[in-house]
């Protein structure tokens, strides 16, 4: 952690003293849909309940089938304000606080466990009644981006290309799952918090992004952007998250 942390200066401070040396500053807003990369399925880290002494999800305590996926879970977007500073060349260092909702499915089930599985003596050795049809897990972050932009033209379109780093603070997780009682044939949910501040969990995104003009008016510009963020802990590319690719609109004011 502290070698990321030392690297993760090293890069900041030179893009923040371009920027005080600026020509120009730029404030800006946007907003994005971002989809986790991942390949592995997610997980809950910290089971509700207790079978013996081992931490399980117990399937007396699922509720009725009442609904089929929460609002909350279709919403994985970012919020995100902040500055950036034109340089000689118009190239731009960019500064940004986010707010963010990423979101993961699950339809295996493959790393959940269950108090039926459970023998007092032997563990867990017995195949679950309950059958995953659905699962969502939501996790929210706040983060800091600063992102070198280099500014170019094809003719009217204007573009830019950008490097940078990121790190992100996860404030929280919650799921949501949907089961079917293989023995009954009726359907349950069960949703609780899972991740919470308590555990500590930064993530460091180096990024690659890249912004096109869309539209210019008298007193702001639109551009759309796209963004790549790659994971360097080892430790994080399975869970929670891994690799973030980022689509949404940017609000410039001039």
């Amino acid at each position: 952690m502290k070698v990321l942390v030392s690297l993760l200066c090293m890069c900041i401070y030179p893009l923040v003293s371009m920027a005080q040396q600026s020509n120009k500053s730029i404030f800006y807003g946007d907003i994005s849909y971002n989809k986790v990369l991942n390949t592995e399925m997610p997980a809950i880290r910290h089971m509700p309940h207790d079978a013996y002494k081992w931490k399980v999800l117990d399937g007396s305590q699922f509720t009725a089938d009442e609904k089929n996926k929460p609002l909350y879970y279709r919403l994985p977007l970012s919020l995100k304000i902040g500055a950036a500073f034109t340089s000689k060349k118009q190239n731009l260092v960019s500064i940004g606080l986010s707010y963010n909702h990423f979101s993961r499915t699950d339809t295996l089930g493959r790393k959940l466990r269950y108090a039926d599985m459970v023998d007092p003596s032997a563990g867990f050795i017995n195949p679950s009644y309950y059958q995953l049809i659905s699962g969502y897990h939501i996790y929210r972050t706040i983060g800091l981006d600063v992102d070198y932009l280099l500014a170019d033209a094809i003719g009217d379109y204007e573009h830019r290309l950008g490097v940078g780093i990121g790190v992100q603070r996860l404030l929280g997780s919650s799921y949501f799952l949907n089961h079917i009682d293989t023995r009954t044939g009726i359907n349950s949910d069960f949703s609780a918090n899972d991740l919470s501040l308590k555990d500590k969990i930064w993530i460091f995104n180096p990024c690659v992004s890249y912004q096109g003009k869309v539209y210019s008016g008298s007193n702001f510009n639109y551009w759309l952007v796209a963004a790549v963020r790659m994971n360097v802990q080892e430790k994080y590319k399975v869970e929670p998250l891994g690799n973030l690719l980022s689509l949404g609109v940017r609000l410039e004011f001039k």
